[in-house]
């Protein structure tokens, strides 16, 4: 489901956008879509990511939600935008 609804945001920023546009899109989505694919790997990872230490695991349900919420943050973003104006 999430690589359905990703490849429609890819699909409509080529249709409205063109090809450079729609490739930053897709580039965008990797890490949503790793987040909701393999969250008990991530959610175990510990170590330093840029330059801060991570010393304890996450729960994986919250690195799956998180990749949800990302995966969908364009269009409430553009919702919010909309609704505005």
């Amino acid at each position: 489901m999430s690589l359905i609804v990703a490849a429609s945001f890819v699909a409509a920023a080529y249709r409205y956008s063109g090809d450079e546009n729609a490739f930053k899109w897709a580039m965008f989505y990797v890490l949503p879509l790793a987040l909701i694919w393999f969250p008990d790997e991530l959610a175990n990872f510990t170590g330093s990511l840029g330059g801060q230490p991570i010393t304890e695991s996450s729960p994986p349900g919250c690195v799956y939600a998180a990749g949800w919420v990302i995966l969908f943050l364009p269009a409430i973003m553009g919702a919010i935008v909309w609704v505005r104006s």
